[in-house]
C-alpha cells in the first residue's frame, strides 16, 4: 500500500508529464463530477456569488475559476507542487480565484471556515479520519459538502464497507504507463457513517454510471451540510457578573419557584444570554431561549435537534465499536460524546425538547403534561400555554366580590 505522500508523489509525476507534453485543455463547457457527459452538473451547487469556496485537490483548476468567474470567492488548493505549477500557469491572475500548494488537511485546520467545501473525486485520495475532523470544522455552520468518490472502478470491482484503503491505478495520459495510488472507495453507508460521527447531514447521493455498456466505472456524489453546532453549558458561570448570576441561581434552585421553569426563562432569557461566555455560541442559545415564546422557533429547532440525535447515535457508536472490538476512535469523537451527553442531560430544555433528540415519541415524553403537549401540537408556543394556565389557575382561585 501507498501512503498519502506516496500518492502526492504520483501527482507530482502526472503534472510533471502534463507540463512536458504541453497540451491546453479548454475551459469548462459544462461540469462533470467524474465522467465526462453523465451526472448532475454545476446547479447542484447553487448559486455561488458572495460565497467563500474551497476546491479540495483542485489540480490544474478548471473547475475552481469556473466559480470565481461566476462571483465565488474561490481557494483551491493541492498537494501536488506540479499539479500547483499547471494552475498557476494557466490561472496567474484570476480574480476571486487563490491558489494554494498546500495539504489539505493543514490548509483546513488554519483557514476561516467556508460557506461551501467541494470535490471533483479527490477526496477519496486522503484518509477520512484524518480529513474529515479538520473539515467538519473548517465548513461554517449551515455549510455545504459536495463531493464526487469513485464507487466501482473499471475492472467491476465495487465499493468496502471497512475503513481501510486499497490500490487503484492512475494512467499517464497519452500513454500506457500505470501508476498504483491509494484510495479510500467506500459504500454509500460506510460514507454517510462518518460524515454522521463528524456534525455532517447527507442530503443526497447520486448516482454517476459511465454510459458505456462494457465500463463499469460508477462514481457517486455525495451532498451533506454541516449541522449548527449544539453548545456546551455556558450560563450562569460568569465571574463579571456575580449579583446577576446569584440573583438567577437562586430563583432557578428556589424550593418554591415563583413561576414555572419554562417562563422563567422566558422572562429572564436577555439576562440569561447576557451570561454567555462564549461568543460564538450565543447565537444557537438566543434561538433556544426564543423558542420557548416562538412557535416557528420551536418548530426549526426541533429540526435540528432531529439531526444532531442521529449525529449523537453515530458517534456513540463508534466510541462503543472502539471499547469492544478495537477500532480507532480519536479523542475528538470521545469528548464530542461527552460535551453532548452533559449538555442534553443538564439542560433545562431537554424537558422540552429531549425526546427529539433521543428519538423518541414527544407524547410519552411530554405525557405528564398532556394538555401542554396538546396545545403545542395546535401550535401554540410552551410559554403562552403556561402562561394560560396560570391565568386560569388565578381566576379559579380569586374568591367572588
Amino acid at each position: 500500500m501507498t501512503t498519502e505522500s506516496d500518492t502526492v508523489e504520483t501527482w507530482n509525476t502526472y503534472g510533471n508529464h502534463q507540463l512536458t507534453r504541453g497540451l491546453e485543455l479548454p475551459e469548462l463547457d459544462r461540469w462533470d463530477w467524474g465522467i465526462p457527459g453523465t451526472g448532475p452538473g454545476i446547479e447542484v451547487l447553487g448559486d455561488m456569488a458572495g460565497l467563500r469556496v474551497l476546491d479540495l485537490g483542485s489540480g490544474l483548476g478548471r473547475h475552481a475559476a469556473h466559480l470565481a468567474a461566476r462571483g465565488a470567492d474561490v481557494t483551491a488548493v493541492d498537494a501536488s507542487p506540479a499539479q500547483h505549477q499547471r494552475a498557476l500557469a494557466r490561472y496567474p491572475d484570476t480574480p476571486g480565484l487563490h491558489l494554494v500548494c498546500a495539504d489539505a488537511v493543514a490548509h483546513l485546520r488554519d483557514a476561516d471556515p467556508y460557506d461551501l467545501v467541494y470535490s471533483v473525486g479527490s477526496m477519496p485520495y486522503l484518509d477520512p479520519d484524518r480529513l474529515l475532523p479538520v473539515l467538519a470544522n473548517g465548513l461554517a455552520p449551515g455549510g455545504r459538502l459536495l463531493f464526487s468518490a469513485l464507487h466501482t472502478n473499471s475492472d467491476g470491482t465495487g465499493p468496502s464497507a471497512e475503513l481501510m484503503p486499497r490500490p487503484e491505478i492512475l494512467r499517464l495520459p497519452g500513454t500506457t504507463e500505470d501508476h498504483p495510488v491509494n484510495m479510500w472507495v467506500l459504500t454509500p453507508q460506510l460514507w454517510e457513517d462518518l460524515l454522521v460521527q463528524h456534525g455532517l447531514r447527507m442530503e443526497a447521493v447520486t448516482t454517476i454510471d459511465s454510459p458505456k455498456p462494457d465500463n463499469h466505472v460508477s462514481y457517486r456524489l455525495y451532498a451533506a451540510r454541516h449541522l449548527q453546532r449544539v453548545p456546551s453549558p455556558t450560563l450562569l458561570r460568569s465571574g463579571s457578573r456575580d449579583e446577576l448570576r446569584n440573583a438567577l441561581t437562586r430563583e432557578w434552585l428556589a424550593d418554591k419557584p415563583s413561576r414555572p421553569w419554562i417562563l422563567f426563562v422566558a422572562d429572564r432569557s436577555a439576562a440569561l444570554l447576557s451570561l454567555c461566555r462564549i461568543e460564538s455560541e450565543r447565537a444557537w442559545i438566543k434561538r433556544m431561549f426564543a423558542s420557548v415564546s416562538d412557535y416557528a422557533e420551536y418548530r426549526a429547532l426541533i429540526e435540528y435537534y432531529t439531526a444532531e440525535g442521529a449525529v449523537l447515535e453515530a458517534r456513540r457508536r463508534r466510541v462503543r465499536n472502539a471499547l469492544v472490538h478495537g477500532n480507532p476512535a480519536s479523542f475528538a469523537i470521545v469528548d464530542s460524546v461527552r460535551e453532548y451527553a452533559t449538555f442534553l442531560s443538564g439542560s433545562a430544555l431537554n424537558l422540552g425538547l429531549g425526546s427529539y433528540v433521543e428519538g423518541t415519541v414527544p407524547a410519552t415524553a411530554l405525557a405528564k403534561r398532556t394538555d401542554e403537549f396538546n396545545a403545542m401540537q395546535a401550535g401554540q408556543d410552551a410559554a403562552s400555554h403556561w402562561r394560560d394556565q396560570l391565568a386560569g389557575s388565578a381566576a379559579t382561585t380569586t374568591p367572588p366580590s
